[in-house]
């Protein structure tokens, strides 16, 4: 399970994640001050440069519209427009399947999320996310405050696998 906060006004994310060992690990991306916060388990943490730029999540202008359907049973209706697009970066190309829910002024909740990666040497692999439980404010934004024990970075070309990784994964979610 993951806990995703989004805040398009301040340009930050922060992403906290508890492994099945029990390891959690909190990813805050500043957008405004270019700096990514990697914190495990409240102690160890990594602070890098950020040279993405902030994206607003919703359905990129690429999407070829699938049509629309209804999530749930009779009872329950939940309507999802589903999209799909292609992106490559590299020698990686990345199939994406989105429902989102539609919404007033033209505004969109992403709510699923397939994708299919292959990369040139034919590796292949694929994730399925769902989004649940949304909140439209975030009550409590130190969320995205990083704790004292980090400071800058000695070296801010240090980038962790994990990151890079992570980053990939953030231009699928937020294109």
């Amino acid at each position: 399970m993951v806990k995703f906060y989004y805040d398009a006004e301040e340009k930050k994310t922060a992403k906290i994640t508890t492994s099945m060992t029990g390891e959690k690990v909190i990813d805050i991306a500043d957008y405004s001050d270019k700096k990514r916060y990697v914190i495990t388990n409240g102690t160890k943490c990594n602070v890098t440069k950020l040279n993405e730029e902030f994206q607003e999540i919703c359905v990129p202008s690429s999407a070829k519209f699938m049509g629309s359907t209804v999530l749930g049973n009779s009872m329950d209706n939940f309507t999802v427009d589903m999209y799909n697009f292609v992106m490559s970066r590299g020698d990686v190309s990345l199939e994406t399947k989105l429902m989102v829910t539609p919404m007033n002024g033209g505004d969109c909740t992403l709510v699923g999320i397939v994708v299919f990666v292959k990369d040139k040497d034919g590796f292949e692999a694929s994730e399925t996310g769902v989004y649940s439980d949304f909140s439209f404010e975030i009550p409590d934004k130190s969320v995205f405050k990083p704790p004292k024990s980090c400071s800058d970075p000695d070296d801010v070309t240090d980038t962790l696998l994990f990151e890079v990784l992570v980053g990939y994964r953030r231009k699928v979610i937020y294109f």
